[in-house]
């Protein structure tokens, strides 16, 4: 029998969070696993008071030590300038945009990422925007990096009566569009409460997921502070109920800053429901003609979009003849196809 070659996995951002990066890790995780193509080492780290110095500290002087001379594959930033061997993946760079909203992370990549770059064989951008701010932050040769877009997260929804009742008790049996994960500045929810604000007595509510986190709790006082009554913040739910909300919404409002590619629009599509999104070029790339765009900087441009969406249900199917081309070419299948070629040809 073939001897398969070992390659280790870096999961240390696998903490339990459920972040973008966690589900990214944990899906090409399932990948691997099936495939069966190499000896594969998943490594974990420990949950700890002080995670992201604990973090720091075993990538760079502990997996060193556990991964010798073979090939590691981070799923993160995370890596070690001590490892030659190893490919690292960069999910974006928006701790250089917004550095107040994540400090740790301005640092490290400001000061480490660099010298991880420069030992890595390759590093991946999850986008073709990602790959080109890499290019453009970082002094590094253009052959080092590889584009391996994510797949997009495909939504059902499993009918049962607790959770209709619990949608009948969230939604009113009134019409509503859907915002999920704002719980950072950089989803720019602010311009779209300002928006809202705007359109008056609109017989419309809006149904915000929002951790109850400094600026989830900024953006319910902000609501609050605006008379916005129509406005329905979430904490948490789970992702069968999260699935009916975007089946029955009329439209998800996703109109971030910035992103590294976005996950929300897709899942909405998953669920034949489209998007407002932002005009930014991570949008432009990911969802193509599949989506309605706006200038999101401007709440008068968000509310007049709203208003005609409301307005015009009916006009919303043009967009979803796409989408099943659109769910086909982001698979998570074809993401663990690219990151294991990639492993093969590093490695021969």
């Amino acid at each position: 029998m073939k001897q398969l070659k070992k390659v280790f996995f870096n999961m240390s951002m696998t903490n339990g969070s459920f972040n973008g990066v966690e589900i990214y890790s944990l899906k090409l995780k399932n990948q691997i696993l099936q495939k069966k193509i190499f000896n594969a080492v998943f490594l974990y780290i420990k949950r700890t008071r002080f995670l992201s110095v604990y973090r720091l500290f075993w990538n760079f002087f502990i997996m060193p030590i556990l991964v010798r001379r073979q090939l590691v594959y981070s799923f993160s930033s995370h890596g070690s300038p001590f490892i030659k061997n190893q490919i690292i993946t960069i999910h974006d760079l928006i701790c250089f945009s917004f550095p107040a909203q994540h400090k740790f992370q301005f640092y490290y990549f400001k000061y480490f990422i660099p010298i991880i770059i420069k030992s890595s064989k390759k590093v991946v951008a999850i986008s073709e925007f990602t790959k080109s701010e890499i290019l453009k932050d970082y002094d590094r040769p253009n052959d080092k990096g590889v584009v391996i877009h994510n797949g997009a997260n495909r939504l059902r929804y499993d009918e049962n009566e607790d959770d209709e009742d619990e949608f009948l008790k969230i939604s009113g049996n009134i019409p509503f569009f859907i915002t999920v994960g704002a719980s950072y500045i950089h989803k720019n929810i602010e311009n779209q409460l300002k928006a809202i604000a705007l359109l008056g007595n609109l017989d419309v509510n809006f149904i915000i997921v929002a951790k109850k986190n400094a600026y989830g709790n900024y953006l319910r006082q902000m609501a609050k502070e605006l008379g916005l009554k129509n406005v329905i913040f979430l904490h948490y739910v789970s992702e069968n109920l999260l699935s009916k909300l975007y089946k029955e919404a009329i439209c998800n409002i996703y109109i971030s800053s910035y992103e590294g590619f976005g996950f929300p629009p897709l899942e909405a599509a998953s669920m034949n429901t489209v998007s407002l999104v932002s005009k930014i070029e991570v949008m432009k790339e990911i969802l193509g003609d599949n989506a309605i765009f706006v200038d999101s900087s401007s709440p008068q441009s968000i509310a007049s979009q709203i208003k005609a969406i409301y307005l015009n249900r009916n006009k919303l199917d043009m967009y979803k003849s796409g989408f099943d081309d659109l769910l086909n070419k982001f698979t998570w299948e074809n993401a663990g196809k690219n990151v294991m070629n990639l492993i093969e040809n590093t490695i021969n």
